[in-house]
C-alpha cells in the first residue's frame, strides 16, 4: 500500500466498530492487511481467536450496560502469558506498545493486536470498577435499513434476545412494534461521550431523523418528493 493509504485506528472501540462491517474471517484478514499496510495472511486459528477476543470485549460492554454480572475470567485467560513492551520499529498502524511476539509472522502479529486490545480494554474497565473514572461508552441510537443483513444485530454473534434489549431503548422501535423486526436496525457503533450524546455521527443523526419521520408518517417521503418537484417548476 502507498503512503496515501488510509490509516486504520487501532483501539478497542474502533476495532469493535470495524467488526460490525465484517461478514467472515476473510473480512478480518482484509482489515488486518489494511492495518499492516501490506498484504497479510494470518492463519485461520489466529483470525478466529482475534474475532473471539472482540466478541469477548463486546459481551462485557453489553453486560456492563445492562448491569449484568461481569465474567472477567476470559479476559484473564486471554492475557495469560502475554508480555508487553515497546517495539523498536513501527509496523503499519500497529501500536508501538503491544504484546510481544515469537516472530513477526502475520498470525503472531494478529495475536499480538488481539492481546493488546484486551489489555487496553481491561485497563479502562479496571479504572471504572475501582471508581477512578466513569465508563462513558455509549451505543449509537441511530437507525438504518439493510435488507441484506438478515439479522437483528450488525455486530456478529450477538443473540436476538440481547439485541432486542438494546432496540427497546429506542422509542420509535417500541412505538412501531418493531422490536423483533429486521426491517429497521439500530446502529451498533460504540463511542465515548461524557455529554451523553445519542448518535455516533451527524450522518447517523440525519438518517435517523428521516427514518423516524417515515415510520410515524408513511406518506412523509412522498410528500417530500412532491414538494421538491414543485419547487423545481
Amino acid at each position: 500500500m502507498n503512503s496515501a493509504a488510509k490509516t486504520i485506528k487501532i483501539d478497542w472501540i474502533s476495532v469493535l466498530n470495524e467488526q460490525t462491517e465484517w461478514c467472515s474471517l476473510s473480512d478480518t484478514e482484509k482489515w488486518f492487511a489494511g492495518a499492516l499496510q501490506r498484504p497479510a495472511s494470518p492463519n485461520k486459528a489466529a483470525l478466529k481467536q482475534f474475532w473471539d477476543n472482540l466478541n469477548l470485549i463486546r459481551a462485557v460492554v453489553y453486560d456492563l450496560h445492562f448491569h449484568h454480572t461481569l465474567n472477567l475470567e476470559p479476559i484473564n485467560s486471554g492475557l495469560d502469558g502475554a508480555r508487553f513492551a515497546f517495539q523498536d520499529t513501527s509496523i503499519g498502524s500497529l501500536p508501538r506498545f503491544r504484546a510481544t511476539t515469537h516472530d513477526d509472522n502475520d498470525s503472531d502479529l494478529l495475536s499480538s493486536v488481539g492481546a493488546t486490545l484486551l489489555l487496553e480494554f481491561g485497563q479502562s474497565l479496571s479504572r471504572h470498577l475501582s471508581g477512578d473514572e466513569s465508563f462513558d461508552v455509549m451505543r449509537c441510537e441511530g437507525l438504518y435499513r439493510d435488507p441484506k443483513l438478515g439479522r437483528l444485530s450488525a455486530a456478529p454473534d450477538v443473540d436476538d434476545a440481547q439485541e432486542i434489549a438494546w432496540r427497546r431503548e429506542v422509542e420509535v422501535i417500541v412505538e412501531q412494534g418493531l422490536d423483533s423486526s429486521a426491517e429497521i436496525l439500530r446502529c451498533a457503533d460504540l463511542f465515548v461521550s461524557a455529554s451523553r450524546s445519542r448518535f455516533c455521527s451527524n450522518a447517523c443523526r440525519t438518517n435517523t431523523f428521516q427514518i423516524v419521520k417515515q415510520l410515524r408518517n408513511p406518506i412523509y417521503l412522498a410528500d417530500k418528493q412532491r414538494r421538491y418537484r414543485a419547487s423545481k417548476k
